[in-house]
Formats: structure tokens, sequence, C-alpha cells
């Protein structure tokens, strides 16, 4: 189970509207705790692969932001990326590049902006199985 905080979803959700050339993309921090991931922030991080279809986190923004969740206690809890012009289930590409077996997944759908739709996903053995997600205040 993945438990998103508002305030992170409202970052991942307004950096995606505003990245309209490409498919949006990041992290979330957060941290482990009684058997669910609790995620706290959102790091937006650019399209090294400046597509629309494909993302691949710039690595060392990535970096950076993994630097800065460290110094806050935090820790990356998962990848999160958004389809436009698609519903919010993971391509057979992103199950194939997906390598951190211990984070979440999560697809953010803007093909219907007025009703936008995230789902988030464990990835292994080749297969992306739905976990339940929370998002709270």
């Amino acid at each position: 189970m993945l438990v998103m905080k508002r305030e992170a979803y409202d970052t991942m959700l307004s950096y995606a509207c505003a990245c309209t050339g490409e498919m949006a993309c990041g992290i979330l921090g957060g941290r482990q705790e009684a058997g669910r991931r609790i995620a706290t922030q959102c790091c937006p991080l650019p399209n090294a692969a400046h597509s629309r279809e494909r993302f691949a986190l710039e690595r060392s923004a990535h970096s950076r932001a993994v630097s800065e969740l460290n110094a806050q206690r935090l820790a990356p809890v998962g990848t999160w990326f958004c389809h436009r012009d698609s519903g919010a289930s993971m391509t057979a590409y992103e199950i194939q590049s997906a390598h951190d077996r211990d984070g979440s997944y999560l697809v953010l759908s803007l093909n219907d902006p007025e009703r936008p739709e995230l789902r988030s996903y464990r990835v292994w053995g080749g297969r992306a199985d739905p976990e339940q997600l929370v998002i709270e205040d």
C-alpha cells in the first residue's frame, strides 16, 4: 500500500499539466511506517528522453533529488510519470524498463484533463500488479 500526501499529489498534477511537450516524470520521497510506504514529497525531474511516449529520469537531477531527500531523512518510495494520450496503465516498455523492485510506479493519466486518473503499481517478474493507493491530507 502507498499513502500519498495531498500536497505531493498536487505538485505532481501541477507539473504534469504544465509539461505539455513531453512526458512528465519524477520521483516520490517518503518513509516506511507500519508496513506501508508514505509519500510526502513529489520531486519533478526533467525527462531525458524528451518524448511524449517515453521517459527517462535525467540522472544528475535524479541524484540531486535523492540527496535532498536523504538530507531530510527521507528516501525514494516511487517513480511517477504521466500519460497524456492514454489511460493510467503501464505499457510493456515501461514494465520492461522498471528496475526498482522496492518502489512503486505511479501512472498519472491526463487523457481526460478534467478527470485526472492516478494508479500505482508494483513491478517484478515482468508484471505490473496494481497497488492500493490512498491520497490523504
